[in-house]
């Protein structure tokens, strides 16, 4: 299932209308329903209409998922060290010697511009805009006095700017996207039904096969009488998402969740992943991941978990490249 919003163009008044739109639906997620966002129709067929039209009232379930953790996020990411992620997992199951360096520190992990706008993306839906506005610098980059243009970004000034900055930046036309997603993700029905109800950001943490792990989830609540964990995607195109979703082994994820949770005592859960293309026409897709599917991925985290002990035990992290292969054209 796919909606689509229409491009606003990059034009500053427009954008700030989207802006109001949205920081209305923030409101309304934080239970301020007094103002209408628009008013439709004339006479007596006028009707304002509210956040709560839109979106809802969302309600903190903290009580009823007493195995979450609510911390920041530096902390989450502070005890990496110490705990395997799914992240992690997949890096130890496509290569253990690259795990192995990463997690000595021998290599740093890339950090890529797709990832910041993902995590931006993420702190704008899941935890508001007062939440995002704090966590990153938005805009406001240097200016040229004499065409009033953005500076380039290798330019000197621009350079010393940035490194002047306290917390990542969003450049301008980052924002745009950004904006531009969000509102699709507030216009999608579904999507508005699944983060209604429930605990966003969440972490859980607990022993799998011997190794500490922890979960940062998006979003575990309710939706249609059921518990439900809902991952957050962005793409470039929903395309082929399916394919996508086996190849960055998004199902091996929610697996590496359900067991998590289970193992925490929490509830029987279906299982979402939200998609949302982070270029023109931003559809927002959504697909349930039944258990049968989670069940052959959680067998592939089986195995990887028991092999990273194997791995830890001999001091042996190959490559997956030690014998040689075979190549071949593919079958017809």
């Amino acid at each position: 299932m796919a909606y689509v919003v229409q491009p606003l163009g990059k034009n500053k008044k427009m954008l700030k209308g989207l802006i109001g739109v949205a920081d209305g639906l923030y409101l309304a997620e934080r239970g301020n329903h007094m103002n209408p966002i628009v008013s439709l129709g004339q006479g007596d067929y006028a009707r304002d209409i509210k956040a709560e039209d839109i979106l809802g009232s969302k309600k903190d379930c903290a009580e009823r998922y007493p195995f979450l953790i609510r911390e920041p996020e530096e902390v989450y990411h502070a005890m990496r060290g110490s705990h395997l992620t799914a992240h992690a997992l997949a890096e130890f199951r496509h290569c253990p010697a690259q795990y192995r360096a990463y997690e000595v520190g021998l290599e740093p992990r890339p950090v890529s511009a797709a990832y910041l706008i993902g995590r931006a993306i993420h702190t704008l839906w899941l935890e508001g805009r007062e939440a995002y506005q704090a966590a990153y610098q938005i805009g406001g980059e240097p200016r040229n006095k004499q065409t009033g243009k953005v500076m380039s970004p290798t330019s000197r000034v621009y350079k010393q700017w940035v490194e002047s900055l306290d917390k990542p930046l969003i450049r301008e036309s980052q924002s745009y996207t950004i904006e531009m997603v969000y509102a699709s993700l507030c216009v999608h029905p579904v999507t508005r039904e699944l983060f209604r109800d429930g605990v966003a950001e969440g972490v859980v943490r607990t022993d799998m096969f011997g190794h500490a792990c922890q979960s940062r989830i998006d979003f575990i609540g309710r939706y249609d009488g059921l518990d439900i964990v809902v991952d957050l995607k962005t793409a470039d195109s929903l395309d082929g998402f399916e394919s996508a979703a086996i190849e960055f082994e998004y199902i091996h994820q929610l697996a590496f969740y359900r067991k998590m949770i289970i193992n925490a005592d929490g509830p029987d859960s279906a299982y979402y992943i939200v998609a949302v293309e982070k270029k023109f026409p931003y559809r927002v897709g959504v697909w349930n991941v039944p258990h049968y599917t989670l069940d052959m991925a959680e067998w592939d985290n089986t195995l990887a978990l028991k092999e990273l002990h194997e791995c830890r035990e001999s001091g042996v992290w190959p490559t997956r490249y030690e014998q040689p292969g075979v190549l071949k054209f593919p079958e017809s």
